[in-house]
């Protein structure tokens, strides 16, 4: 669902995409991706992701449940192909730099594991 909302999903809108040309596609696309940029999406998807590992974590001030177990592991991959799609839109990156906290979360080894992982 929320991957569907950040690339503006033409099936879910019911326009047919034939009438529409592809800056208005575009356009649409950009609509979700820019929702997340300014709600801060990068640092909330990463914290998500890494639990216990992520350097927001403060274990006097929360308690975070170990997501998967031992035999499985939970699916990110539509969390991963937003943040990716994200960090690659060059235009929004740069209306919307990102933190030093959120390239620091986005490279963090644990998160890097988890998207080669989910590939």
């Amino acid at each position: 669902m929320l991957y569907s909302f950040a690339v503006g999903d033409r099936e879910l809108s019911g326009k047919p995409e034939d009438v529409d040309t592809d800056q208005e596609i575009l356009n649409d696309q950009k609509v979700g991706l820019e929702f997340f940029f300014r709600n801060r999406f990068i640092e909330k998807a990463c914290d998500f992701i890494l639990g216990r590992k992520s350097p927001l974590y403060n274990p006097q001030v929360e308690k975070r449940s170990e997501m998967g177990t031992s035999y499985s592991s939970p699916n990110f991959g539509a969390i991963i192909k937003i943040v990716t799609r994200m960090v690659t839109d060059e235009e929004l990156v740069h209306k919307y730099p990102l933190t030093d906290l959120e390239k620091k979360m986005f490279l963090h080894n644990e998160l890097l594991k988890v998207m080669l992982g989910s590939s």
